[in-house]
């Protein structure tokens, strides 16, 4: 996994902890991927969908 890539795009580590656990249960709740891979694991998948992009950290502008 990319880890040190995903927290320098994003803004916080905090809110890519909340993203990423929000996918996972998506993921465990029957969530197709955004990716193809053949990795079965929720955790490992999420991770690897924010690397490549698939899913984003969204801060919102005050």
């Amino acid at each position: 996994m990319r880890l040190d890539g995903i927290l320098d795009k994003a803004p916080d580590r905090y809110k890519v902890a909340i993203v990423l656990s929000r996918r996972v249960l998506q993921l465990q709740q029957g969530s197709y991927p955004l990716i193809e891979t053949r990795e079965k694991n929720p955790i490992a998948i999420a991770l690897e969908e924010m690397a490549q992009g698939k899913i984003a950290v969204n801060v919102p502008v005050a």
